[in-house]
């Protein structure tokens, strides 16, 4: 069987095989393939931009949950004082000590209408 023949750019009379060099189209598609790999792949581009993205909203997680911590921490120390303790308690639950009266108001006095 005989080939097709084209012209080349140069003019000449040449096969397609001549013409058209398979390694570099095999070194071409090759380089396709990894730069797709290096966007897309598992570990490409893509999936970096998404956990430094997740990386920052875990860091900021974390310094919220480390202020909340060291609040607690405060609040620890505060319990251990009688007094704080004493007026936790009776803002929070309501203790009364004995013989103490206690008076309750309404938060805003009613109107009357005439």
């Amino acid at each position: 069987m005989q080939w097709r023949r084209y012209i080349c750019p140069w003019g000449l009379l040449r096969s397609w095989r001549e013409w058209i060099n398979p390694i570099p189209l095999a070194a071409l598609a090759l380089m396709a393939l990894f730069g797709w790999y290096i966007i897309f792949g598992d570990q490409g581009l893509l999936t970096l931009r998404r956990l430094r993205g997740t990386k920052q909203s875990m860091l900021q997680t974390e310094q919220a949950l480390t202020h909340r911590l060291e609040a607690l921490h405060e609040e620890t120390g505060r319990l251990q004082d009688p007094g704080y303790l004493e007026i936790l308690l009776r803002k929070e639950l309501g203790y009364v000590r004995p013989g103490e009266t206690v008076y309750q108001f309404d938060a805003e006095p009613k109107e009357e209408h005439p």
